[in-house]
């Protein structure tokens, strides 16, 4: 946790990440002077507390599913501080719906939204949330991380032509997408161990790579790479839209059932697609690259994204919070287009479900303070214990010192101690 100190007038930000993840999700925006930030990681006994110290002007969140910054979403709506959901990265429908393995076990995604305004990076995963009850609340910005992201590309004609193999970071959210990732990664292997024509670059988790036996390539930056490879194939992640972005033939590979809701000019959905795609990949068609530019203006507004973002917050910081109370006042359904077809939107912004999720969040923030409770108690039960092992030691070791000299001199010892602290 730490604190930035700014002149007096500045407007405070409370911001739920580490100074080093704001700058990878937000660029240098928040670096820029314009704003007081505190920067806050740390898990805390009293989230409300901390949140009427601090008193900041607006709260700057990019996930919300967390049992404590629930809590402080909530405590901040009391106290009409606006809060901004800022989406870092591409929707998923496994990520939304049944996550199990990274989700399920805190909270849900958006499911409701807490937040006052929620920041997306385009206008496909606009409509996609809009269409579940969450307009009001939408503002598209894009991704102020890639503002300054190089669309430079060396394209080398005598070399072998290479295509880049990338997971997400979090490459798996449930069992059956990791065996769905894990199959896709071997079917790749196999292709390109048979194939002369053409050279994998792997920058896939460690783990993956032991289990296919494959060697990474981690040289340079992910912006590096791209820039001189002649295809991309990636799972669902923000690498499709950086690829896309810097113009190479892209490729979004998943074996799931599922809807996709990222869309790209190529696609590999089972391993009998894999030939024919990768050739496209190395000579592509005129026709696909024109509609990649189209899905890339769709999934990602590039144009500007830090000043759309720090309009967004000027526009919070404006904010009383009273357009938004008024309605929830007044009104049980979702606050969007679709009132009357409430029944339809699992994203209603219901007051009865923001409480019941702040009541949740509170919960389970309860059951975590008693595991760092436990865990503090377990500390200080095996320090007791090495102290008495060192005691029994002292009055006990070897030597032709009496017992009663022993007890005088460790008491004495203990007593310095006691005196010094």
């Amino acid at each position: 946790m730490s604190l930035e100190v700014a002149a007096v007038g500045k407007k405070k930000l409370l911001v739920l990440n580490s100074k080093t993840d704001a700058r990878a999700k937000y660029g240098s925006l928040l670096e820029s002077g314009t704003y007081q930030c505190v920067y806050l990681t740390d898990h805390l006994i009293d989230p409300a507390r901390y949140l009427e110290d601090i008193s900041p002007d607006l709260l700057l969140v990019s996930l919300e599913w967390l049992p404590q910054w629930r809590i402080f979403i909530a405590n901040a709506r009391r106290r009409d501080i606006p809060t901004v959901y800022s989406v870092d990265g591409v929707l998923d429908w496994t990520y939304t719906w049944n996550n199990q393995a990274y989700i399920g076990e805190h909270g849900t995604a958006f499911q409701p939204l807490l937040s006052d305004y929620l920041c997306v990076i385009g206008a496909h995963q606009a409509r996609l949330l809009a269409s579940l009850g969450l307009k009001n609340n939408i503002r598209i910005v894009g991704l102020p991380r890639l503002e300054n992201f190089s669309r430079d590309r060396i394209i080398r004609p005598d070399r072998t032509p290479t295509i880049l193999i990338a997971t997400a970071n979090t490459w798996s959210l449930n069992d059956e997408h990791a065996a769905c990732v894990r199959q896709a990664l071997r079917d790749l292997k196999a292709y390109f161990d048979a194939s002369s024509c053409v050279k994998p670059v792997w920058r896939i988790s460690k783990e993956l790579a032991r289990e296919i036996d494959v060697e990474l390539s981690f040289e340079g930056t992910l912006e590096q790479s791209l820039c001189e490879v002649t295809g991309l194939v990636s799972f669902v992640s923000t690498v499709l839209l950086e690829g896309m972005l810097k113009g190479v033939p892209t490729c979004l590979i998943d074996y799931r059932s599922e809807p996709v809701w990222v869309e790209t000019a190529w696609q590999i959905r089972s391993r009998e697609h894999i030939p024919r795609v990768v050739q496209e990949l190395i000579s592509p068609s005129l026709e696909k690259l024109a509609y990649q530019r189209f899905c890339l203006e769709d999934e990602l507004e590039s144009e500007g994204p830090e000043h759309r973002f720090s309009e967004v917050i000027a526009t919070a910081l404006q904010w009383n919070g009273s357009a938004i109370h008024e309605l929830e006042s007044g009104q049980s359904g979702p606050i969007d287009f679709m009132r009357v077809h409430s029944q339809i939107s699992a994203f209603s912004i219901k007051s009865e479900a923001l409480l019941q999720y702040e009541l949740d969040a509170c919960y389970k923030h309860i059951d975590n303070n008693r595991e760092q409770m436990k865990l503090v108690q377990r500390w200080i039960n095996e320090s007791l214990a090495m102290k008495f092992l060192r005691g029994l030691k002292k009055l006990f070791g070897g030597g032709d010192i009496s017992v009663v000299t022993r007890i005088n001199r460790f008491l004495g010892e203990e007593l310095n101690e006691q005196d010094h602290r």
